[in-house]
């Protein structure tokens, strides 16, 4: 890619707020120009998908598959409610995204054809972080995710895992990405990231 990349994670739970839209304009507008490549998480739809997992016993595929879908859907969300944002389903599309820096990704369409992806483990252990920072390390970009709370120190990736701030392979994931980073989205001072260096667990 010619153009700086950065991978942004927008949890899905952030929906359930209506200045969440507002909150992520405010934020890309102060960033640094390069193509903002946004990955959506499942938010509500995913618990609802965890809910049918345990009620039907589905297999961890198809709770994964699922998963992914719901994605779709947020992804598909975020570009209603943020139009001027271009919407893809493959990477290869991110080159003629420039005139449009923000990049909405729709994983689900199109997942399976890219190794990375697609070798990941199907489970529940892989949630949109892990997926977010795979994507990062295919494109050797940065990684930021935007949740709606910061991890509690000592901000290292494998201390977000242990707390549960983030899924249980993400410390795989992420290894590799250089730059990690997290940020209260709906928080006053949310320029203000945790920066994540990859260790030990605590």
């Amino acid at each position: 890619m010619k153009n700086k990349i950065c991978v942004i994670k927008l949890g899905g739970s952030l929906f359930d707020d209506c200045q969440v839209v507002q909150a992520l304009r405010r934020w890309l507008d102060v960033k640094t120009p390069a193509i903002k490549l946004v990955i959506v998480g499942g938010g509500g739809l995913v618990e609802q998908i965890r809910h049918w997992d345990t009620t039907h016993h589905l297999t961890e595929r198809q709770s994964h598959r699922l998963a992914l879908a719901a994605m779709s859907v947020t992804a598909n969300l975020l570009h209603d409610l943020y139009p001027e944002a271009t919407l893809i389903s493959r990477l290869t599309e991110i080159e003629r995204c420039e005139p449009r820096p923000i990049v909405i990704f729709d994983i689900w369409p199109h997942w399976d054809l890219l190794p990375c992806l697609a070798n990941l483990p199907e489970s529940w252990q892989v949630t949109s972080d892990s997926i977010a920072a795979t994507i990062a390390n295919e494109l050797q970009a940065e990684l930021t995710l935007l949740k709606s709370c910061l991890p509690e120190p000592p901000y290292t990736v494998e201390n977000t895992t242990a707390q549960g701030y983030t899924d249980s392979y993400f410390p795989v994931a992420a290894r590799g990405v250089e730059k990690v980073q997290c940020v209260d989205l709906l928080a006053k001072d949310s320029g203000k990231p945790i920066i994540l260096v990859h260790g030990a667990d605590p």
